[in-house]
């Protein structure tokens, strides 16, 4: 017995998921953690990486990322981590679209992040977000993550791996960690999507490359205060 309205339906169904715009991912140009991340990070959104102190290629999967799209703007820790000039320009990032902000303290540090990300002017934003109060940390990461909702931008939020204990509140959490294998250094790359009913999460042991930034030498910087306009150039005279 065959049920006609059930088959329209389907048909239907079919015709209108082949019409829906598929989802633009931003590769990492590494197969494997593109494979974990079901084809590379989202383009829009809050993603959540947990790091250790010892980087092991985050960053440089980041950058290969971030070669897709256009304006950046990096919310970068006091001491620690100095933009590498011709790792940017070799990835094929045009350093003229990227706005490099010091933070003088974590608290200016996730409002910074906030007005990059609702300016309006970023196609992605990437913050150094160093955990505050409990309950200040919480509200912070909340705005964050509502901001996100309705924005077209991709926020990349990176945070200290003590806090995988936390609830997730962003889209994607990306936890890296150092598994040492004889000679050989591999990195545990976990995974963990936020879903309606149940989180989804994924792992594996991946050699990543070299970073692609280096590190700066302990050292005081002055901070950077947010413009009025992130890119000027965009602003009609």
């Amino acid at each position: 017995m065959t049920f006609p309205f059930a088959a329209r339906t389907n048909a239907s169904n079919m015709r209108a998921a082949s019409m829906e715009p598929l989802e633009v991912l931003l590769s990492t140009h590494n197969p494997q953690v593109d494979k974990l991340l079901g084809g590379g990070f989202p383009c829009k959104g809050f993603v959540e990486l947990l790091t250790t102190g010892e980087r092991r290629g985050e960053i440089s999967l980041l950058i290969h990322a971030l070669t897709h799209v256009k304006r950046v703007v990096w919310i970068l820790p006091p001491q620690g981590f100095t933009p590498y000039a011709p790792a940017f320009e070799a990835a094929g990032i045009d350093l003229s679209r990227q706005l490099f902000v010091v933070p003088a303290s974590p608290e200016e540090a996730f409002r910074c992040t906030e007005a990059a990300v609702t300016s309006g002017e970023a196609d992605a934003v990437v913050a150094w977000l160093a955990p505050l109060a409990r309950d200040e940390d919480r509200r912070a990461v909340s705005r964050l993550a509502l901001a996100c909702t309705s924005r077209n931008v991709v926020l990349f939020g990176i945070r200290p791996a003590s806090l995988a204990c936390l609830p997730l509140t962003a889209d994607l959490r990306v936890q890296f960690s150092p598994v040492h294998k004889g000679p050989e250094i591999l990195s545990r790359i976990r995974t963990l999507r936020r879903r309606t009913f149940i989180n989804a999460s994924a792992s594996a042991e991946i050699p990543l490359f070299a970073q692609a930034a280096e590190p700066a030498k302990p050292c005081d910087r002055p901070s950077t205060p947010l413009q009025q306009s992130l890119f000027p150039e965009l602003v009609p005279a």
